[in-house]
């Protein structure tokens, strides 16, 4: 059933605490093995319609490839590393720390006679907001990389440094926090990461100052933040709600506390 103004993906996206799964036994195969890893590069042979060669990561939401006539394949990765390997066998020739999580292609071009590859860098849209933050940034900005044969060496980017935390007291009662989470993890988790924990794109709220959670009910509820982004949600969650999420974020700021 259509929501309007909700995320109508056709599956749930709170916490299916209350959820009833399958047997796995009940389930069938889907349309190949399992991966072995997160995320991987795959050099696909057509012909004998399995891969030629394979490098694993241990991270995912990686960029596009740029391969070229001199047996280069060229790729960027979450973690923010660019990495040339042999187009033939996989061998990794060359890498390089850019500092934030890659999500474009590379592209290449000649002028004068020199051969340059660039790749815009940058951690951002629907799958940086929601997936964790593997070049552990916070809030850097993108950039645009060029490089050639025998060029200078890069400064990787930088971001911010995270807020310090203090105490902020919250209700910490089970059927509050169980209720937060569950809101949370239907309304807020696609822009604000999987357990309150950012993507490192935008603010990580378990961050967020004494004056942003004075202020929580009129930026959730009337939209006092519409302006940069986060609109009113009000429509959407109830005043019991949305102090219900303000306090489950609260519970995971004091657990990082406690650490």
């Amino acid at each position: 059933m259509h929501e309007p103004e909700g995320w109508n993906l056709g599956v749930e996206l709170g916490t299916l605490a209350n959820e009833q799964f399958r047997a796995d036994n009940e389930y069938i195969g889907g349309a190949g093995p399992r991966t072995r890893s997160p995320g991987a590069l795959i050099a696909w042979d057509p012909i004998a319609r399995q891969p030629r060669w394979q490098v694993d990561y241990d991270f995912s939401i990686n960029g596009g490839t740029l391969s070229t006539a001199g047996n280069l394949v060229f790729q960027g990765g979450a973690d923010g590393v660019f990495r040339a390997f042999a187009a033939d066998d996989g061998e990794l020739l060359w890498q390089s720390d850019l500092g934030v999580g890659i999500m474009a292609a590379p592209m290449t071009y000649e002028m004068d006679g020199v051969q340059y590859v660039s790749v815009l860098v940058g951690w951002g849209g629907s799958s940086g907001l929601l997936g964790p933050n593997y070049d552990g940034e916070y809030k850097p900005q993108g950039r645009l990389w060029t490089f050639r044969l025998d060029g200078g060496e890069i400064i990787p980017v930088r971001g911010q440094a995270l807020p310090e935390l203090t105490a902020i007291p919250f209700d910490n009662s089970p059927d509050v926090i169980a209720l937060g989470a569950d809101k949370y993890a239907g309304n807020c988790v696609l822009c604000h990461g999987q357990g309150g924990v950012s993507g490192g794109a935008i603010a990580d709220l378990r961050y967020a100052s004494q004056a942003t959670y004075d202020s929580f009910m009129s930026i959730v509820r009337d939209g006092a933040y519409a302006a940069i982004g986060m609109q009113a949600q009000g429509h959407v969650l109830s005043d019991a709600e949305i102090d219900a999420v303000k306090n489950y974020l609260l519970s995971l700021r004091a657990g990082l506390m406690a650490q």
